[in-house]
């Protein structure tokens, strides 16, 4: 096939339609999920070069990629993830041509980033459980029973990941504590080890939350408590009363105080009962009185006829 190709060259230089253009440089694979991609550098500034993109694997033929011919730098990858692939890019400008510019080997399995892989997490309370369902961001249908993940968890607090098991889709942490928060991540593991070439998920998070049977029997724990204690404390509380009756009485007791004008007469400072007043005394206190002057009225009726008025003062 090279001869082939050789022949040609040589057969069109030699009629004086052929002459070459500097190949594309920096000729390199992306590859991400499985979606690769082909690029390259042109040395040229011409606008109008067109590029031609084949392919082969160790053994077979080149074949034209679906890209080609393409006035583009970059060219998808569209073959079979297992095929350990030879890449190679020209450039043309009319009746220029430039020679071919090879990749390095590509296996799209091998070589591609995968990750990060979704995860999501459903706490069951009531089992002390966490369900893990995880899902890639490729569609894995050719290599689904090779590819895997590994599934590791720790409480939120610690710092050290526990492996829990290695698994297609889904597992289920067991034996939870409730109330705890417990973080879950997943890696690629490839024929039992883990994958170098990959991205782990983002950690994510779920709290364990406490089922609806321990929560009524822990409620009901609780207010026997609060019972009991209550209970104990009202029979201290009558016991040191009944104890201490006289301590008690005797400090809430008021002070006796008598009242004031009551300890001055005891006392002698003042006399509770006023002296009688003399007769003496007592005559001029009257003559010394101004008197009011009363009228007295009377009408007295004489036979049959009319009456007398009196007037006494």
């Amino acid at each position: 096939m090279f001869l082939k190709y050789l022949i040609s060259l040589l057969y069109l230089t030699h009629r004086g339609t052929l002459t070459l253009l500097s190949p594309p440089v920096n000729v390199t694979v992306e590859s991400v999920n499985l979606q690769s991609e082909l690029s390259w550098s042109s040395v040229t500034n011409t606008e109008n070069v067109q590029y031609t993109v084949e392919f082969r694997d160790d053994h077979d033929d080149w074949h034209v990629l679906e890209c080609s011919p393409t006035t583009s730098r970059r060219c998808n990858l569209t073959f079979d993830v297992f095929i350990n692939a030879m890449l190679r890019v020209r450039a043309q400008d009319g009746n220029q041509i430039s020679p071919w510019s090879q990749s390095r080997p590509f296996k799209a399995i091998d070589q591609s980033l995968f990750g990060p892989p979704n995860v999501t997490l459903w706490p069951r309370p009531e089992k002390g459980r966490l369900d893990v369902r995880i899902r890639d961001p490729f569609d894995r249908k050719d290599f689904s029973n090779v590819l895997k993940y590994r599934l590791y968890y720790k409480k939120a607090t610690d710092s050290n990941w526990t492996v829990h098991s290695d698994t297609l889709f889904s597992a289920s942490i067991e034996n939870l504590e409730a109330g705890l928060n417990y973080c879950v991540q997943a890696r690629y593991v490839w024929r039992g080890k883990l994958r170098p070439n990959s991205i782990p998920s983002t950690p994510k998070c779920a709290i364990i939350s406490e089922s609806e049977n321990s929560r009524t029997i822990r409620t009901v724990w609780v207010t026997a408590l609060i019972i009991l204690l209550t209970f104990g404390l009202s029979l201290m509380c009558i016991f040191m009363v009944n104890r201490n009756y006289d301590k008690f009485k005797q400090a809430l007791q008021p002070p006796m105080r008598m009242p004031e004008h009551l300890y001055k007469f005891l006392s002698g400072e003042e006399q509770f009962l006023q002296p009688p007043v003399s007769s003496s005394s007592s005559s001029s206190s009257l003559e010394e009185e101004p008197l009011d002057k009363i009228s007295l009225v009377t009408i007295e009726y004489q036979g049959g006829g009319g009456g007398e008025i009196n007037l006494h003062t």
